[in-house]
């Protein structure tokens, strides 16, 4: 049996049964066997997932989905208060560099209640900028939170 090393380059095929195969270069394969169900797998964009992507159900149903969808889906995750779970559906509107605020904004309030304020407090400041109209708002309590003000800022270096 061979066996391959992992590393940050890694993509996955996932099975329909759910177990995940690792494989180094995927357009040097089109099928492999699962070992666990014992089905052929075949591997298409939608059970491929590239490194560092995440595994979530909900992520894997909605990736190739637009991201209006996708923002859809992590406003629903954090009013059920599941907002671990909206974080990789922003993120991957923001990989794709899409300058879409409400993502901005959904991952500033993922870190914010995650109490990740410096993460919270970049992502919100980007929605800010971009004019998302309630970020203003978290950015100054999150702000106020990691003692942020006017008076601070003195010490940062001129540009």
């Amino acid at each position: 049996m061979l066996h391959y090393k992992e590393t940050s380059d890694t993509y996955h095929v996932i099975c329909s049964c759910g177990q995940t195969y690792p494989i180094a270069k995927p357009d040097l394969l089109d099928q492999l066997t699962c070992g666990v169900c014992g089905k052929v797998i075949k591997i298409t964009k939608e059970n491929l997932l590239k490194p560092n992507e995440t595994a979530t159900a909900i992520y894997r149903k909605l990736k190739n989905t637009p991201p209006i969808e996708r923002i859809i889906e992590g406003v629903r995750l954090i009013k059920e208060g599941k907002h671990e779970h909206a974080i990789p559906l922003f993120h991957s509107i923001v990989d794709e560099i899409q300058p879409i605020r409400e993502a901005f904004y959904g991952l500033g309030y993922c870190y914010y209640k995650d109490k990740k304020y410096l993460d919270s407090l970049l992502f919100l400041g980007i929605a800010v900028y971009l004019g998302h109209p309630h970020a203003h708002t978290l950015f100054d309590k999150v702000k106020t939170i990691l003692k942020i003000n006017e008076n601070n800022t003195h010490n940062l270096p001129a540009e």
